[in-house]
């Protein structure tokens, strides 16, 4: 058995060096797809962790009235609550450069008072730096390269100026990634100056705002979305301005653009693994229309059919099995650095280091399982053969196979009436190749048309995921209405500037469901893919979420109740 397995390999080496290569290749693929594929479970394990609190509420108010606000709310279970400095916008440069980058919706903290999470994740931490501190959150740090050491000068024009030197990264669940909020922590000392600076000024009017975090955690049986909706009308209701984002909410921030990913990984793989089966099955049929005298001649002296067909399995096993081991190998040597290089800058989460047998072990035994499979399907066909028939005519004494096109009866150009002769007599051959050719076509467009809208023009997919995605935001504060308007006429006039609309939102209940409105000057210029009825028009019309209509039961046509505040 081992010499015909030896004989096989020896013979058929070059296809199977191409065999080895490509279940390496997907195999390493589908292994780090599935790694990909995990920061769902990742997320909900350090939430767990981490005592990450079903939602996060900004409030501006008095402490003693938004205590007693939150403890009249039934649904809710505990809450923590701390001091934060928030700011809409704030520049930074680090030192001995030129170059001001921007931090948009900023909210810091102490370590006292930093309360999103109660067992903090650092990626990197040296408190032995000189001068004022700060620590970065990790989707910020890998986003803009800041690392442990850099120091930083920080502008804002209501809270100041403050060199910092950056003394550690770490991992934010809540105020970590580019979706909500950023969170940064500061020095005692630089915390206390930020909110001297920001106290006394009115969140809604202002670009900062000396503010109160709630971290909230609700009863069993309430959803994380109800509960959050029944809060802020409460807070509504006794004039006190909150914005609160649910723990499922941010969950989708962090996660939604790397399950792309992992489809765009896994699929790939798979298409790989569909060519590599059929490969072997070309090569098992080959191998077996070329050798069938040998097969006769071991029939003849004593060798059983399952013998034949065993050399033959164990032969794409053993390949098969190298090459998953070391595809696996790869992956797992390869995705910390992929990690490092692409992944963290998407999600703002760390990958923990670990050992996945389930992942490892399943994917080996599918890759053996099928392989063996398709091998004994292929090799099928060496079951009732005969020795006598393999030594004196080959796989078969005769052929009842369909004469297509008799050339004696059949007129045309002759070449074209063998090649399709050629087509029709191996027509299972044909479909294979056709079916190899339009998935590695699929695979081919697919890969030009997600570089083209990640790459290129990146308009359509920023609108899959957030929704409207103009070129720019012009910030516009301390105005009347009137001279709002008449800026963005102004910007509307400026050459190059295609469209120029005014665009805000509110914390709101839609129907009694904690809901975000979004208003605008110029309705035609937003994009929210309205798929049914059409955009508003009049005054009184409205567009609504899908989930939000769900949850409200409503359909186009209805009314609807919306809720501001206590109004």
């Amino acid at each position: 058995m081992i010499k015909l397995v030896k004989s096989n390999i020896h013979k058929d080496r070059g296809v199977l060096a191409a065999f080895l290569l490509i279940i390496t290749i997907s195999t390493m693929l589908l292994h780090t797809g599935l790694f990909v594929s995990r920061y769902d479970k990742i997320y909900d394990e350090e939430a767990k962790r981490q005592n990450i609190s079903d939602a996060s509420i900004l409030c501006a108010g008095d402490k003693v009235d938004i205590e007693k606000t939150i403890e009249a709310v039934s649904d809710v279970e505990s809450y923590r609550m701390s001091e934060i400095v928030y700011a809409d916008m704030v520049e930074y440069t680090k030192k001995d450069s030129d170059e001001n980058k921007k931090i948009e919706y900023v909210i810091f903290s102490d370590m006292k008072n930093y309360i999103i999470s109660e067992d903090i994740y650092f990626v990197e931490r040296d408190d032995s730096v000189s001068g004022n501190k700060a620590y970065i959150n990790l989707y910020k740090a890998y986003n803009d390269c800041l690392h442990v050491g850099d120091t930083i000068k920080i502008k804002s024009d209501k809270l100041g100026e403050y060199e910092l030197t950056i003394a550690g990264i770490y991992e934010d669940l809540m105020a970590g990634n580019n979706y909500f909020y950023s969170s940064v922590i500061v020095d005692d000392k630089s915390f206390k100056k930020m909110q001297e600076n920001a106290e006394g000024v009115l969140m809604l009017d202002e670009t900062c705002s000396s503010l109160k975090m709630l971290m909230v955690d609700f009863k069993e049986g309430v959803s994380q979305e109800d509960g959050l909706g029944e809060l802020t009308r409460a807070f509504g209701k006794n004039d006190i301005w909150s914005e609160g984002f649910v723990r499922n909410l941010y969950k989708k921030g962090y996660t939604g653009l790397v399950k792309i990913v992992a489809a765009f990984m896994t699929t790939f793989s798979a298409v790989l693994m569909i060519i590599c089966f059929i490969m072997i099955i070309f090569t098992v049929n080959n191998n077996i229309d070329r050798d069938i005298r040998n097969i006769g001649a071991l029939r003849a002296v004593g060798h059983t059919s399952s013998q034949v067909r065993n050399s033959l399995k164990i032969e794409f096993t053993i390949l098969g099995l190298i090459g998953s081991i070391i595809g696996i190998t790869l992956s797992y040597v390869l995705y910390p650095l992929l990690e490092v290089a692409f992944i963290r800058s998407l999600t703002g989460m760390a990958w923990r280091k670990k050992f996945y047998p389930l992942y490892t072990f399943g994917v080996i035994a599918v890759i053996i399982a099928v392989t063996l499979l398709v091998v004994h399907i292929s090799t099928i066909k060496i079951k009732n053969i005969k020795p006598a028939t393999a030594l004196r005519f080959g796989l078969e004494s005769n052929s009842f196979k369909k004469n297509h096109l008799p050339l004696a009866k059949t007129k045309g150009n002759v070449n074209i009436l063998l090649a399709i002769k050629s087509a029709l007599q191996s027509k299972g051959q044909n479909i294979a190749i056709l079916g190899i050719i339009l998935v590695s076509s699929f695979v081919a467009m697919f890969s030009m048309t997600l570089y083209y809208n990640t790459k290129i023009d990146v308009t359509k997919f920023q609108r899959l995921l957030q929704g409207d995605a103009p070129d720019a935001f012009v910030t516009i504060k301390d105005l009347p209405e009137e001279e709002i308007y008449e800026v963005i006429d102004t910007l509307q006039n400026i050459n190059g500037v295609s469209q120029a609309y005014g665009l805000s939102t509110l914390t709101c209940s839609v129907a009694g469901n904690d809901s975000t409105l979004l208003y605008v000057s110029n309705p035609d210029y937003v994009y929210c893919g309205v798929y049914e009825g059409k955009m508003l028009k009049e005054d009184n019309e409205v567009v609504i979420g899908k989930i939000t209509a769900d949850k409200a039961g409503v359909k186009v046509g209805d009314e609807i109740e919306v809720e501001v505040g206590n109004k």
